[in-house]
This record gives C-alpha cells, sequence and structure tokens, in this order.
C-alpha cells in the first residue's frame, strides 16, 4: 500500500509540472518562476506529512498518440525526472498506444492486467471510460487518499465534478478541465505570413482560403495546406466549420463514429440533436468552399 500510495503521489505532483512546462513553454523567465513556485508548494506538502518517499520508483502513465521521434520527449523526460526525483525521489514513464488500432491497443492494454501501469488517460466519449470502470480496471480513488496525496487537486474540483467522476459512490477519475490546455484540434499557420498577407488573426475559413491564397501567391514550392488527404483530416475539417459557423455543440457520449455526424443544437438546447449533413445548408456551403480550395490548388 504504500507503494501505491507513493506512486500516487509522484503522479499528482508530475501532472502538475507538466502541466506548468505546457503552459509556460515560450517564456523562459516565467517557467522558471512558475516551476519554482509549485515545485516549492508541492514540496511543502510533502514534507508536512507521513508519506514515505524513502524507496526510487518508477511511474508508468499511458498516453495516447504516436511516440516523438525527434529527441525532445527524452530531453523533456530527463528534466522533469530530475525534478520528481529531488522532490518525491520517483520518476515517469511513458508508454504510448499509438494511433496504429489505437482502440484494439487500449481496450487489450486494460483486459490484459498489467499491474506495472500506475496511471492511463482516459475519456467517457471516445475511451470507454465508464465501460471500463464497470469492468473493475481502474482502481478507485477514495477521498481520504486525494485528499491525503492530493489536496491541491482536490480542493480545486467541487462537489458536483467529484460525483460526475464517480460510479457506485467511487471517484475513479480525475477531470483535466482546471489545466490550462494546448490542443491540436485545428490548423496551424505561420504567423509571418499571415502578417505578410496583411491578416492580423485568422479566425474563419474565409480568411484562411485568404491565407492559403496568399501562399501559393508568394511561396515558391509551399503546398499552402499540406495534409494527406484521409478521411480523418476531411471529418475534422467539415465539423471545425460547422462549429464555427453555427451553434451547434458536440454530444458527450455519441461513439466516436458518430460524434462529427450529430449535434446538439446550441448550449441553449443541448438536448435537441440535429445533424448539419441533413437540415440546413452549412455543409453544402463547406463542401462547395472545398471544392473552391481544391480547384485553387491550397492541398
Amino acid at each position: 500500500m504504500k507503494k501505491l500510495v507513493k506512486k500516487l503521489l509522484a503522479v499528482i505532483l508530475t501532472g502538475a509540472m507538466l502541466l506548468s512546462f505546457v503552459a509556460c513553454g515560450s517564456e523562459t523567465e516565467d517557467t522558471s518562476t512558475n516551476l519554482s513556485t509549485n515545485s516549492s508548494t508541492t514540496a511543502q506538502t510533502t514534507e508536512n506529512s507521513d508519506i514515505d518517499t524513502s524507496e526510487h520508483v518508477t511511474v508508468k502513465f499511458v498516453v495516447l498518440g504516436n511516440r516523438p521521434t525527434n529527441g525532445r520527449l527524452e530531453a523533456m523526460l530527463e528534466k522533469l525526472n530530475a525534478v520528481l526525483t529531488e522532490k518525491v525521489n520517483a520518476e515517469l514513464d511513458l508508454q504510448y498506444v499509438e494511433w496504429a488500432d489505437w482502440q484494439t491497443q487500449y481496450n487489450l492494454l486494460l483486459a490484459s492486467g498489467d499491474d506495472s501501469i500506475d496511471l492511463i488517460t482516459t475519456a467517457t466519449d471516445w475511451l470507454d471510460a465508464w465501460p471500463n470502470v464497470k469492468k473493475g480496471s481502474f482502481m478507485p480513488l477514495s477521498e481520504d487518499m486525494l485528499k491525503t496525496y492530493a489536496p491541491q487537486t482536490y480542493a480545486s474540483v467541487t462537489a458536483e465534478e467529484w460525483e460526475k467522476c464517480s460510479y457506485d459512490g467511487e471517484i475513479y477519475l480525475i477531470p483535466e478541465n482546471h489545466y490550462t490546455q494546448y490542443t491540436n484540434h485545428g490548423i496551424i499557420y505561420r504567423g509571418d505570413w499571415a502578417k505578410e498577407a496583411n491578416l492580423a488573426a485568422i479566425n474563419n475559413f474565409t480568411d484562411l482560403g485568404k491565407y492559403f491564397q496568399y501562399v501559393k501567391d508568394n511561396k515558391e514550392n509551399v503546398i499552402p495546406w499540406d495534409v494527406s488527404g484521409t478521411a480523418a483530416n476531411g471529418n475534422a475539417l467539415a465539423s471545425g466549420y460547422i462549429q464555427s459557423n453555427t451553434d451547434n455543440i458536440l454530444i458527450e457520449g455519441i461513439p466516436i463514429g458518430l460524434s462529427t455526424l450529430f449535434y446538439g443544437t446550441s448550449k441553449d438546447d443541448a438536448y435537441t440533436v440535429t445533424s448539419p449533413y441533413m437540415v440546413g445548408t452549412t455543409f453544402e456551403e463547406f463542401a462547395l468552399m472545398m471544392k473552391e480550395w481544391a480547384d485553387a490548388g491550397y492541398w
């Protein structure tokens, strides 16, 4: 039990540190300041308790995505693990479930009963969190455990949110919506080229088309939007267009294969289901724009 608790402590510290790195990564001075502040707070919490950190442990954290191959992950982990070792005598090991056949890999990993896994990414919509809870794949987190080893996290989450993370009165999930996050669910463009095109900020598809045209006209041998023409990219782009041009919202709990086909009408009418592919002209407008982009040679 002591080893399990030690790993939980290390995981909570790890989560805080990683989020600090991400949130402040663009400003070196602020990163150092925030890292020092967070480390001091965590260290104080550890020092003022009877938590046993005498045994060095490795926390295995399963995440989804293709493992980076440019060496930056290893460089980050080396620095992070030095801090973790100093503060709680532990280190983090990331295990990747890669996108090739990810759903099968993920569920097989949980079904295997691999007891070397300490922490895993999950979701209630596309990663079957509740079915896996019912199967006994996840360990319940008692309130006493969270209050002792993750007091700041416990205090930052409301009682209502903890209830949503519970099954049969036991907490199984730690929500992530209290942290600053950066996502790859969008289109990345070059800010310097956008300024050259007199586009201060690109926040709609019309301006994005203007940016692509500028790149095509002014940047030799550059494909304005260099992506693969997979169904996944097409679906994501259509979903982005729909969410940018309507009040429709994604519906929690719809299986991943249907999640971009059906939407809630709006935040004020979230329980009325609609489909922009069948109702209105939004998808038709998107399709016509994509035909224009294709004819213009943007990809």
